[in-house]
């Protein structure tokens, strides 16, 4: 059986709990409930949140028996290449294999709030969470869905970025982002998936 994994790229601890850095963690919990998965646990030896594999209730017949795994790194975000690594271990999987296995979810300061952009490969744009999946991994040959964070008034100067990203969403920007881009990503995440 064919094991799928979405990774949910974030900060572990409730100081990070609703951090725009965190989009990625709230995806990675909004599937999880969509799909009714298993509770997430953690695995010390993957550094991660995972649920255990599970059969997404709308595979059964439908994917060919595709099982899948949610994870959520526990290194904080800039080591999350760490603990991707040790999570595709599981499976053996090489490199050449990664565009029909994995999913990466993160946030993007580039794009504007409420705005999703799939790749199928790229650089990391930036992204230190990206950049240490790719070193990890020794490619850039993978998927990711990156969710926009970055609010109309955002000025980009040298230093406010890393600070902006660990501040929590406003209500506002938060509402939309459960009511609205949440849904949108995990309609785009189960496109992909096959």
């Amino acid at each position: 059986m064919k094991t799928f994994y979405i990774v949910g790229l974030g900060n572990p601890g409730t100081k990070y709990e609703k951090t725009r850095h965190n989009a990625g963690f709230m995806v990675a919990d909004a599937l999880s409930r969509e799909l009714h998965a298993p509770e997430f646990k953690l695995k010390k030896n993957a550094h991660a949140l995972i649920t255990p594999p599970f059969v997404p209730p709308l595979s059964r017949g439908g994917w060919g028996g595709l099982s899948m795994i949610i994870a959520k790194p526990q290194t904080y975000m800039n080591l999350s290449g760490k603990s991707v690594a040790a999570l595709l271990k599981r499976d053996k999987l090489t490199t050449e294999k990664l565009n029909n296995c994995l999913l990466v979810v993160s946030d993007d300061l580039d794009l504007p709030l409420g705005t999703l952009r799939f790749r199928e490969r790229g650089t990391a744009g930036g992204h230190q969470g990206l950049q240490s999946v790719i070193n990890a991994l020794g490619t850039e040959e993978f998927p990711r869905l990156k969710i926009g964070i970055r609010p109309p008034s955002l000025s980009r100067q040298p230093g406010k970025a890393e600070e902006f990203v660990l501040k929590k969403f406003t209500k506002e920007e938060f509402t939309l982002l459960q009511e609205t881009v949440v849904p949108k990503a995990i309609k785009e995440i189960l496109s992909r998936i096959h």
